[in-house]
């Protein structure tokens, strides 16, 4: 003989709902139905009931409904519903786990059962043990279905502020667009026993029901701009649940912002913006390139005379030649003042500015918008285009370029040189000769 010990395990979700048990019952199906303590009812679902392991399938809403989930004896009826026998109540089941629930209020009295099965006795009879005696009723008895409760709203609160008690006469409710929470109140006309009665809702966004117990109230909180549909629904006073489901159609008005044009106007805007931004980079590369192309003409202007020589017997083209062909009179003396003191390491800004018959300002200004470089940057841009042209044409030192250049400190030239070219002036020097 083997032997498994199955219980409850609070890592397993599809262990036992409850180590009580008190009964095991086996339906037409062969579906086992294990009764517990205070987990309801659990169906095993392993088919190997010799595994390690076993899995169960928890039926718990109906128990918690009713506030109880003490189930100590099961029993198969003739229509194959389920009679589960609690501590003060009696279930009878379909194969939904939904139906009756038989309590003292059908009973006569508060009984409280033991833990032995019902007795089915002849004409349709059950005996039940109590702790201090018996009952006796009649199956007909039993599954004689109460009338089915009318459902009806009660009232309706919009942002939690005042109820609305005209919500039953209409059968949708429309929430401004600044309106996203709901709160109905509702009721089953049942005045037997309206404290028994169970409540459940859903939205149309929902597959599951809300089982809310005895609670009369649905909030709806934050609401997405739609329409939905919500539906509720109720057990009688014997705890079965009616086809009474009462719909109610929800409409909350969007934002301008969350409409169709709203949204339009969004997706329009963000082309827009990624258009003027595009057109903007584009814009600044082409100003760029036209300023780096108006740098580099004007300084084709600075030719040393040994570097004009070499060409002429190299037979290539003079730069200056190409330069004159459209020149600004402001610039063209600019680059004649630098050329013909490009060696002098004292000229600065202020000689620049004198030399164009302008200020120190306005020389600034009309370099930043010709070429996007400053008056300083000007002077060390010629100076090192005039060290690549010596450097490429003549025998001199590094020490020699750099002075001939204006660059006081040949150390500085070399960084200045590096750090426009990525080469030192050694290297260049030695690629140029290599040509």
């Amino acid at each position: 003989m083997l032997f498994r010990l199955h219980q409850r395990d609070s890592e397993r979700a599809s262990s036992l709902s409850c180590s009580a048990v008190m009964d095991v019952m086996e339906d037409t199906e062969g579906h086992l139905f294990v009764s517990t303590e205070s987990g309801g009812i659990n169906q095993i679902l392993s088919e190997n009931l010799l595994a390690d392991t076993l899995n169960f399938r928890h039926f718990n809403e109906m128990f918690h409904a009713q506030g109880s989930d003490i189930v100590q004896s099961l029993s198969l009826l003739s229509d194959h519903r389920l009679m589960a026998v609690g501590s003060c109540q009696v279930m009878l089941i379909d194969s939904t786990f939904q139906g009756r629930v038989l309590d003292a209020r059908y009973f006569q009295d508060d009984c409280r059962f033991s833990e032995a099965h019902p007795l089915a006795l002849s004409g349709d009879r059950w005996l039940f043990g109590l702790m201090d005696g018996a009952v006796v009723t009649t199956m007909q008895q039993m599954t004689n279905s109460a009338a089915r409760p009318r459902l009806v709203l009660t009232s309706a609160s919009v942002q939690g502020g005042n109820s609305d008690f005209s919500v039953e006469t209409s059968d949708s409710v429309v929430l401004r667009s600044d309106e996203r929470s709901l709160t109905l109140r509702f009721a089953a006309l049942d005045y037997s026993a309206a404290d028994r009665i169970s409540y459940a809702f859903r939205l149309s966004t929902d597959e599951q029901w809300h089982y809310i117990g005895h609670d009369r109230t649905a909030t709806l909180l934050d609401l997405e701009p739609g329409t939905y549909l919500l539906e509720i629904r109720s057990t009688n006073a014997d705890g079965e649940w009616q086809d009474n489901v009462r719909r109610v159609t929800i409409v909350v008005t969007p934002t301008f912002w969350e409409s169709l044009p709203g949204r339009l106007l969004i997706f329009l805007l963000i082309l827009a913006t990624i258009a003027v931004v595009a057109y903007t980079l584009l814009y600044i590369r082409r100003i760029k390139r036209q300023q780096r192309e108006t740098l580099e003409k004007y300084l084709a202007m600075i030719e040393d005379e040994e570097v004009k020589e070499a060409k002429v017997v190299l037979g290539k083209p003079s730069d200056q030649g190409r330069a004159k062909e459209t020149v600004d009179p402001m610039l063209e003396r600019v680059m004649a003042f630098i050329e013909e003191h490009i060696s002098d390491s004292d000229v600065g800004v202020g000689d620049m500015a004198s030399a164009a018959a302008t200020s120190r300002s306005g020389l600034q200004r009309k370099l930043k918008q010709a070429m996007g470089i400053t008056p300083q940057d000007l002077l060390r841009e010629a100076r090192l285009k005039r060290a690549c042209q010596l450097l490429h044409t003549s025998n001199k030192t590094v020490a020699e370029v750099a002075y001939a250049c204006g660059f006081s400190d040949p150390k500085y030239f070399s960084r200045c040189f590096k750090q426009r070219t990525g080469q030192s002036p050694t290297e260049y020097k030695s690629a140029s000769e290599e040509v």
